[in-house]
C-alpha cells in the first residue's frame, strides 16, 4: 500500500497542522448514525476496562489471551478499521511494536494507564474519522484491503462488528466471573 495523508493526521504535507475548524460540521444521517455506534462501542470498551479488577488484567481466558491482550486487541482494531478513505492503516498506532494478534503470544503486558491512553487515542481519531467522512466515500472503493472489503463502509461495518465481538467477550468474561454493571450504551 502506498502511504496517503491522514485526514486526521496532526500534520499534512498540503494541509499544514490540523485544526479541528478544517473539519466538516454536519454529518450525513448514515455517517453520524455510525459515528454514534462507534461511539457507543468505545464506551461500552472502556466500561469492560474500568470494570476489571487488577488480578484479572493478566489472568488467560477463553481463547487462550490474557484479559488485557485481547482489550488491546479490540483497541488496535477499533483504530485501525476506522482509517479514513485516503489514509493506511498503521502497524503501531500506539507508538508500541506489539502483535495485536490473539494468536501471538506478547512479550509485555500493557499497562492500564497505556490502555487508557490508546482508548483516548483511538476516540479522538474515530470522532476525526466521521467528522469528515462523506456519502460518497462510504461507497468508494477500499484500499486498506480491497481484496477483503469492498468498500470503506463494508470495512467500517466489519470494524464496528469486530469492536463489539471483542467488547462482548470482555464483557462475558466479566460477568461469567461474579462482576455485574450496566454495560449496554447507545
Amino acid at each position: 500500500m502506498s502511504a496517503h495523508p491522514s485526514r486526521c493526521a496532526r500534520t499534512t504535507p498540503e494541509a499544514g497542522p490540523w485544526k479541528p475548524s478544517r473539519m466538516k460540521t454536519e454529518m450525513s444521517p448514515i455517517i453520524s448514525e455510525l459515528h454514534g455506534q462507534y461511539n457507543a462501542t468505545v464506551e461500552m470498551f472502556v466500561l469492560a476496562i474500568q470494570n476489571c479488577p487488577d488480578p484479572f488484567w493478566e489472568r488467560v481466558f477463553g481463547d487462550d489471551s490474557p484479559f488485557w491482550k485481547e482489550a488491546y486487541h479490540t483497541v488496535y482494531y477499533l483504530r485501525n478499521l476506522t482509517c479514513g478513505p485516503r489514509e493506511d492503516p498503521s502497524r503501531t498506532p500506539f507508538g508500541i511494536d506489539l502483535d495485536p494478534r490473539l494468536i501471538t503470544k506478547a512479550g509485555r503486558v500493557v499497562s492500564r494507564d497505556d490502555m487508557q491512553s490508546f482508548i483516548t487515542q483511538t476516540h479522538e481519531h474515530i470522532d476525526c474519522v466521521f467528522s469528515g467522512l462523506t456519502p460518497d466515500d462510504l461507497t468508494a472503493a477500499d484500499n486498506y484491503a480491497p481484496d477483503r472489503f469492498h468498500s470503506i463502509c463494508h470495512r467500517l461495518l466489519y470494524g464496528l462488528r469486530h469492536g463489539q465481538h471483542h467488547t462482548g467477550k470482555l464483557t462475558g468474561y466479566l460477568f461469567c466471573n461474579g462482576l455485574d454493571y450496566d454495560p449496554w450504551r447507545g
